[in-house]
Order: C-alpha cells, then sequence, then structure tokens
C-alpha cells in the first residue's frame, strides 16, 4: 500500500469516527448540500454558454 492510499484510508477512518458526533454529522451533510447545489448551477451556466 503507498502513501496516498493509507492517508486515503486514514482520512476515511477519520471521517467515520467524526460521523458519529450529530454536530459535525449536521455541518458535513449541510456542506454537502452547498457543493450539490453549485455543482448543479455550474452544469446549467456551462449548458446556457455552450
Amino acid at each position: 500500500m503507498n502513501k496516498k492510499t493509507q492517508k486515503a484510508l486514514d482520512f476515511q477512518k477519520y471521517l467515520k469516527e467524526e460521523l458519529r458526533d450529530p454536530a459535525f454529522r449536521k455541518h458535513y451533510e449541510e456542506y454537502g448540500i452547498q457543493l450539490e447545489i453549485a455543482s448543479i448551477f455550474q452544469r446549467k451556466l456551462k449548458i446556457e454558454f455552450v
């Protein structure tokens, strides 16, 4: 296993632990929703200008 793979696995383990905290989970999910909305707008703008 190389360093990049190990770091990714360490982060997944860390995230799994952190998501048990309700406050952390709430903020994590809110940020995820914001990213989804931004992605939709970005695709929509790309389609309009093409």
